[in-house]
């Protein structure tokens, strides 16, 4: 008989307002966290928290996008009096719908991560473009990466940064802003505690929509991780271009 786990979302006060400050200050990474009940297995819970992640994902974006594409069908039907909803509808395309392939998360088969890979390689490389840093090899990204470095970084980075040839990610975060460091810390701090001992899995990313942005050069990110301190589920999603 197949034992299928259950999952009870967590709401911390203290959680949610550092995650509301990183995404205030340009942070683009989501995070869900998670008490599994263990009835299954180790990969079938992480199973679990990657689908109920991402489609709550999904759901965050696509209510974003929805509230957008209103609010400027309404600017745009009160700056044209004579043009009615249905003429407005016929005229410009409705805002995006997110889907989840849950079969594609049931099939797929998770890499677990050493903390090394997960937080990432050191090195970056600069692109002809002054305003982004791309890595040697996307594959060797890693969450300091996601964290540090989303296409319009992070508030409080020193400005000229990206216009040096090279750098290293611990270049950037001396350079990042104290702010910035503080809040990396109080978040792994809050989700993670020790971080020697998290069991961490990478998902793939072929399951939704949700990832398409990211697949033009920033990257795609999907990590789903257990801390034994907390005895809850972590997981973590980033996809976005500019």
């Amino acid at each position: 008989m197949t034992h299928h786990p259950t999952i009870t979302p967590i709401h911390d006060e203290e959680i949610e307002q550092l995650l509301r400050l990183f995404d205030q200050r340009g942070g683009v990474l989501k995070y869900f966290v998670f008490k599994c009940h263990p009835d299954a297995d180790e990969v079938e819970r992480h199973r679990l928290v990657a689908t109920v992640s991402l489609r709550a994902a999904v759901k965050q974006t696509n209510e974003f996008w929805d509230k957008a594409y209103r609010e400027d069908r309404d600017a745009r039907l009160k700056a044209r009096r004579n043009l009615d909803s249905t003429d407005f509808e016929k005229c410009y395309l409705s805002s995006p719908v997110w889907k989840v392939d849950a079969p594609a998360i049931e099939r797929d088969v998770p890499k677990r991560l050493s903390l090394e890979s997960f937080l990432g390689y050191d090195t970056l490389t600069s692109t002809e473009s002054s305003y982004s840093f791309c890595p040697h090899d996307m594959s060797e990204t890693g969450y300091q990466w996601a964290f540090f470095l989303p296409p319009h970084h992070l508030s409080g980075f020193a400005a000229d940064f990206h216009d040096k040839p090279e750098g290293t990610v611990s270049t950037y975060f001396a350079e990042a802003g104290e702010e910035n460091q503080k809040i990396y810390s109080a978040i792994n701090a809050k989700l993670f505690g020790n971080m020697e001992k998290l069991t961490i899995y990478r998902w793939g990313t072929d399951c939704s929509e949700y990832f398409d942005d990211g697949k033009e050069w920033w990257g795609t990110f999907f990590w789903t991780v257990y801390s034994p301190q907390y005895d809850w589920y972590v997981g973590i999603l980033g996809s976005t271009t500019d």
